[in-house]
């Protein structure tokens, strides 16, 4: 979580690579931003879900938990213009078919 992030920013202040295409932590200053939103709203999306366990029932926990990459995919390929192959069809439509397995008995 917050260590991570505060790992991850120290490497990439104190690290000066010799040959840029050979660093695996090189990341462009054009999308440094986006990896420290990330960051944030991973942290975020993360402390909500254990807020919601206290918040809401354990089954619509489970429905939300369980339905987050569905979303998640379905946000990026609407605001990210990702691509999806099908197999990212196919998963989406196992993991809502298992949700509604799971949810129905």
């Amino acid at each position: 979580g917050l260590c991570g992030g505060i790992t991850f920013l120290l490497i990439l202040s104190f690290k000066r690579p010799e040959n840029k295409e050979k660093d695996n932590f090189y990341v462009p200053k054009d999308v440094r931003k986006f990896f420290v939103l990330r960051g944030i709203f991973g942290f975020l999306g993360n402390l909500s879900a254990s807020t919601s366990t206290k918040l809401t029932s354990l089954a619509n926990f489970t429905v939300v938990f369980y339905t987050n990459p569905i979303f998640v995919c379905l946000v990026g390929l609407i605001l990210a213009k990702d691509r999806l192959t099908p197999y990212d069809y196919v998963g989406i439509f196992t993991t809502f078919s298992g949700v509604l397995v799971f949810m129905s008995n």
